[in-house]
Formats: C-alpha cells, sequence, structure tokens
C-alpha cells in the first residue's frame, strides 16, 4: 500500500488540515471477537508462516532526525530492536526507496538523486538536480525515487518521470511535467512522481499533482502508455494494487474538497465505485489503506457516519470480498483515528500505525504494531516516519 501525496499545493493542505479527517463512531463489532481473531490468525498462519519467528517478518525502513534534527535514513532488524543509521547526509533525506533484490538504497538529499549499499557504504550520486529553485520547487526538484521489482531501475521526479538505469548509469526523461508560464507565472498543469510499481512489474503507479489538488494515473514502460483516470475531480488518497496487477484499489478517509470512499481505478481509465461518499440511506462511508491479502480478501480501514461529520472518523480494521462489501466483518476492536500512515507488512501479518507528535497534526512520531494473531500491540519506534520494508 502507498499513500498518495498531493503535491505542492497550498491551497489543499488548509483544506486538508480544516476539513479531512472528519468524526463520527466507527463501525460496530462483531459479536465474537475471540472467534473472528482466531480465524484470522490461523489464515494467515496456513498461508505465510514466518520462520524464524520475529516481531517483525522483514526488515524496517524508516526516516527519523539524527542528533542535529537533519533526516536520515534507518534500518529496524527484525528483532523490533536493534537499529541502524544508514544516511549521513548534511541535508534532509526527503525520499527513498529500498532495492528488493540486495536492500541497497536510493534517496534524494540536497537536491540529488544518491545510491548506497544495504551497509551504508558506495554511497554515488546519480543525478543531481542543481540549487533548488526556493520560490518553485516543482521546477527542478529531485524527488520520490522508486526502484524497479527487479532492481536494474530507479524512477524518479525530475521534471516529470524518469528512468535511471544502473547497468548504463545514464537517465531518461519519458513523460515531461506539464507547466503553462505567462506574464513571469508559471502554473503547474500536471506534474508526475512515481509511487508504486504493480506487482508484475510491468505497470507504474503515479502520483499526478496540480496547481490545486491531484490525482493519480498508470504508466506502462513498455508502450509509453500514460492511463489517466475518468474519475472527476481530487483522485485519492491511499492506494493498492490487485494480485494480478489489472487495477489499484484508491481510498479516501476525507470528506470536504476531497471524496470520502473507495474506488477501484481499471486499466481502460475506466473507475468503479466500491464505496460511494454516502449511501443510499445518507450515512457516509469513510476507508483507507487498502490491501489484498494472501487469502484473496480485500483488508482495509472502514468509518461510517449518519451525517455530515464534525471531528475525527475513527477507522476499524475490516475484511470483504474485493467489492468491499460481501462478507464484511471487522477484525480488531481496535479503532484508529489521528495517524500519518497504516503500513501493511509484506505477509499480511501485522500493520503498523504511524502518528505524529503529541499535540501536532503531521511529523514523525511513533510507530505501533498491530497483530493478526491475537497478539498485543507493540510500540516499536519513538519518531519515524515515511516506512519502507527491506527484503
Amino acid at each position: 500500500m502507498k499513500r498518495s501525496y498531493l503535491v505542492l499545493v497550498p491551497l489543499l493542505a488548509a483544506v486538508l488540515t480544516l476539513t479531512c479527517l472528519v468524526g463520527g463512531t466507527a463501525t460496530p463489532a462483531p459479536d465474537s471477537d475471540d472467534q473472528v481473531a482466531t480465524s484470522v490468525a490461523q489464515t494467515f498462519q496456513a498461508i505465510t508462516p514466518i520462520e524464524p519467528p520475529g516481531l517483525l517478518p522483514q526488515p524496517l525502513y524508516y526516516r527519523a532526525p539524527d542528533g542535529g534534527g537533519i533526516k536520515q535514513v534507518y534500518r529496524l532488524d527484525e528483532d523490533g530492536v536493534t537499529v541502524t543509521q544508514l544516511t549521513f547526509e548534511p541535508a534532509n533525506v526527503t525520499g527513498y526507496d529500498v532495492n528488493p533484490l540486495d536492500s541497497s538504497l536510493a534517496y534524494v538529499a540536497n537536491n540529488q538523486l544518491l545510491r548506497m549499499n544495504a551497509d551504508g557504504s558506495g554511497r554515488q550520486v546519480l543525478v543531481d538536480g542543481g540549487p533548488l529553485n526556493q520560490d518553485e520547487a516543482y521546477l527542478n526538484a529531485v524527488s520520490s525515487p522508486v526502484w524497479a521489482p527487479d532492481g536494474a531501475t530507479i524512477a524518479f521526479g525530475y521534471m516529470g518521470l524518469n528512468f535511471y538505469s544502473i547497468a548504463t548509469g545514464t537517465y531518461a526523461n519519458v513523460l515531461a511535467n506539464e507547466i503553462e508560464s505567462f506574464d513571469g507565472f508559471n502554473l503547474p498543469r500536471q506534474l508526475f512522481f512515481p509511487a508504486e510499481y504493480s506487482p508484475d512489474g510491468a505497470r507504474l503507479l503515479l502520483d499526478v499533482g496540480w496547481y490545486e489538488g491531484g490525482s493519480i494515473a498508470i504508466y506502462i514502460p513498455s508502450s509509453n502508455l500514460l492511463i489517466q483516470p475518468s474519475y472527476q475531480g481530487i483522485f485519492c488518497c491511499t492506494t493498492t494494487w490487485t494480485p494480478d496487477s489489472s487495477a489499484v484499489y484508491v481510498a479516501s478517509p476525507y470528506l470536504g474538497m476531497i471524496s470520502s470512499g473507495m474506488w477501484r481505478f481499471n486499466l481502460d481509465g475506466s473507475v468503479n465505485e466500491i464505496l460511494p461518499m454516502q449511501n443510499a440511506d445518507t450515512t457516509f462511508n469513510y476507508a483507507d489503506a487498502p490491501w489484498f491479502a494472501p487469502d484473496g480478501q480485500l483488508y482495509f480501514f472502514y468509518g461510517s457516519t449518519p451525517d455530515y461529520p464534525d471531528g475525527n472518523v475513527p477507522l476499524a480494521l475490516v475484511r470483504s470480498a474485493a467489492d468491499g462489501i460481501t462478507g464484511r466483518t471487522q477484525i480488531l476492536a481496535d479503532a484508529f483515528v489521528d495517524y500519518n500512515a497504516i503500513t501493511w507488512a509484506p505477509d499480511g501479518s501485522l500493520f503498523i500505525v504511524t502518528r505524529p507528535p503529541t499535540g501536532e497534526l503531521f511529523g514523525a512520531g511513533p510507530a505501533t504494531v498491530y497483530f493478526l494473531d491475537g497478539r498485543p500491540p507493540v510500540q516499536i519506534l519513538l519518531v519515524s516516519e515515511d516506512l519502507h520494508w527491506g527484503p
């Protein structure tokens, strides 16, 4: 699952602050929490056993400030305790990704795309974007590195969508940002940023930034084809590919300038409504962090309110068929509110909730692991953001 961030949009940021995270109550728990939890635990244990046992199924990477307040990349080992600082940059690391084959890093700092080995050695500058335009950063900002599943290419944002070849040491711009200039003013029409490859590696989900708002799109490298959704309006906010790479599920827990609900974005550009913003009985739906588990079911965080909300909506973990409705059952009794992100483990055994610092809306804060096998939650990090799993 990836969270789709709407970029360079000051108005949207204000709208999200005022109208996003809306209020109500969580979906009621099933009659037998223990029975549901036991069933889920048995399903995951049968499909994805973790050997040898550990707190985490794989190493976890994250960003956090170092002793000087500069954001660096760290790795947390499977024991949930051992932390290694990997980058030591003089400026904030603003984005990164982990090579799915050898755990090497691709990351951005000081407006440069850099690469280093899994142990932190071999630091290389791959692309230098030059001094960042402080007034209009979108004109030359390097951003959003994403490793291809085969580890041979790094997709990244820089004046559009680019692919850096590890073999040749060169990069190519395949989609240029669309920016209109008039009377000395630049107006971003479409800015392209890589977000997540499909499971088969043949397609790349993009975040698309507008002057006010944003959307997503699918890019197919083999044919240089850009697929944009038929959805009208701001299309966000958390996404996941279907296991067969045929579509992207998009969920939104926000209501205001953005509609809440969940949709399926297909490869022909069509969009199917999974959960409407408002039901026939006038209740509102909210969804976040969709994910297809190894059992073939759709897991996501869901809440509803009878009226237009005036506060934060607690969301509860549910499981259903791919339509988001059939067999929908609440899995955990916990309700989640005021968090930064929810990150699923690749094997589906757990998810991690990161929260902002106390009293703040955003920023690096504590991370807590929630298990689907009945174990109690465990806080693993005091300060973290932008979580990625390593191989």
